[in-house]
């Protein structure tokens, strides 16, 4: 809610990369009309051989980046949005089949998420699109979560610690 950052400007704490929004690639697409926190599909799973194809079934990611759907999240989130706005489609599909019957045992936490919205990844392809993850910037702080005012010290999402930077 940004609370946190407003209470440091309000005490005078420097701020700092307030524009910087990191998106997560893979959020499973629940419709237009979905709201609140989506569940969302880790790279891990795509680090376990599952891959990103549009509605026609086709894979987009080989010819974007060298590393394909591993590539990094900036570059598989732009993507993912180009290949939206090419076909008209709200999402993309990622196929994880492959995982088979490892799924509840290697990702049991989004296998029963993917469950509870009727989808099973053992068999289904799931439906994703970009969604914004948490927010980058926030109150500037050193590496001890130290800030230019004595005594204010900033922590966890509402800090700003150099670490995550543009992209």
């Amino acid at each position: 809610t940004g609370d946190g950052i407003a209470m440091a400007l309000r005490a005078g704490v420097e701020l700092a990369d307030l524009e910087f929004v990191q998106f997560h690639p893979t959020v499973l697409y629940l419709g237009t009309e979905a709201k609140g926190q989506l569940p969302l599909i880790s790279e891990a799973v795509r680090g376990e051989g599952a891959f990103l194809v549009d509605a026609a079934g086709e894979r987009f990611m080989p010819a974007v980046h060298p590393l394909a759907d591993l590539a990094p999240r900036d570059v598989v989130a732009k993507a993912i949005t180009k290949r939206m706005l090419q076909t008209g489609a709200n999402n993309v599909w990622l196929d994880a089949r492959k995982i088979g019957a490892h799924w509840p045992i290697r990702f049991p936490s989004i296998f029963q998420s993917l469950a509870d919205h009727g989808i099973d990844p053992r068999v289904q392809l799931i439906p994703v699109a970009p969604a914004q993850h948490y927010h980058s910037g926030g109150i500037l702080t050193d590496l001890y979560g130290r800030t230019n005012v004595t005594g204010v010290f900033a922590c966890g999402e509402v800090a700003c610690t150099g670490v995550h930077g543009a992209n």
